[in-house]
């Protein structure tokens, strides 16, 4: 029987911030800062860039990756783990391999955390030239 790793998941958390206990709104937009921050930086690297790529094919044995991607056992699992703690790829074991697998939800996060970067349709509208400290 095959073990089964926890997968995280981005979910969206509601809070009422009106509470004594609760976290205020800027403690909410840096957490939120923080997890875009490792999506990112996962997808900063053309090698890990790679190793999804690969697995748009469906799951794939950490063997046939290291031989596929041409590099070494302790540096894929160096990006690996990157890719798996920011939530865009899931493992699990079978006898002594590891397989991964990409992570649907990771990869939604990734998307809306882009999305969410685009301008307002009134700030891409050209705007009239204003001098600074005026």
């Amino acid at each position: 029987m095959a073990n089964i790793l926890a997968v995280r998941e981005y979910t969206a958390t509601t809070y009422r911030v009106d509470g004594p206990d609760s976290p205020n709104a800027a403690e909410l937009r840096a957490a939120g800062f923080e997890r875009q921050a490792a999506l990112f930086h996962a997808l900063s690297d053309p090698r890990r860039l790679t190793i999804l790529s690969h697995l748009q094919a469906g799951e794939q044995c950490v063997c046939h990756l290291q031989e596929a991607i041409d590099l070494g056992q302790s540096l894929l699992s160096f990006h690996l783990k990157t890719l798996r703690e920011a939530g865009l790829v899931v493992s699990r074991r079978e006898g002594r391999w590891m397989h991964y697998r990409l992570a649907p939800a990771g990869l939604t996060a990734a998307h809306d955390a882009i999305a969410a970067l685009r301008p307002a349709a009134s700030a891409i509208a050209p705007r009239t030239h204003v001098v600074c400290g005026d």
